[in-house]
C-alpha cells in the first residue's frame, strides 16, 4: 500500500512536471493524456488552439515537433530516474505528411526488454545512444507526422 501511495504521488509529480514545469509544454499546452497500465506507453495531446497555429491556420511545425519530442522523454523519466540519468537529442529528423487541423496525438512505448537493455547498458557503459520513433495523429488517426530522433541517455555521476 505505502509503495503503490508513494508511486501514485511519483505520477502524480511527473505529470505535473511534464505538463507545468517545462516551459515549452506549459506554452503549447501539452498535456498526458494516457498512461498504460505498466506505466510503459503514453498517450500525449497537443490542442487545436490559435498559439499554435501558423499563417495557414494549420498546427506549426515546431508545436508538432515538440509533441513528439516529448513523448520520449516522459517514457524515459517514467522508466529511469530522473535525478540519476539525463537525456539529450544528438539529432532529429521530423517528416511531415499532411497538415495538422484539429487536437494532434502522439502515442508512444518503451517496452520492459528495452527498458531491461537500456539499463544494463547504461550500468556497463554509463551511457548509450538510443533511437526513438513516434507518429503523431489527429484526431480522426490520420497520420500527421513522423519524428525519428537520437538520444544520448546517461547515467548522472
Amino acid at each position: 500500500m505505502v509503495k503503490s501511495l508513494r508511486e501514485s504521488v511519483n505520477n502524480v509529480m511527473k505529470k505535473w512536471f511534464v505538463e507545468y514545469i517545462v516551459p515549452v509544454n506549459r506554452r503549447f499546452g501539452i498535456k498526458i493524456t494516457a498512461i498504460s497500465d505498466d506505466s510503459k506507453t503514453f498517450t500525449l495531446k497537443l490542442p487545436y488552439k490559435r498559439k499554435n497555429l501558423n499563417v495557414g491556420r494549420t498546427v506549426h511545425g515546431s508545436a508538432i515537433m515538440c509533441l513528439a519530442e516529448t513523448v520520449h522523454g516522459v517514457a524515459v523519466l517514467w522508466n529511469f530516474d530522473p535525478k540519476n540519468h539525463r537525456m539529450v537529442t544528438s539529432t532529429t529528423n521530423l517528416q511531415f505528411i499532411k497538415p495538422g487541423r484539429s487536437d494532434l496525438f502522439v502515442k508512444f512505448g518503451l517496452p520492459e526488454k528495452t527498458v531491461e537493455e537500456l539499463d544494463l547498458v547504461l550500468s556497463a557503459k554509463g551511457n548509450t545512444d538510443v533511437e526513438f520513433e513516434s507518429q503523431v495523429t489527429d484526431s480522426n488517426e490520420n497520420l500527421i507526422a513522423i519524428l525519428k530522433n537520437t538520444y544520448h541517455l546517461a547515467r548522472r555521476v
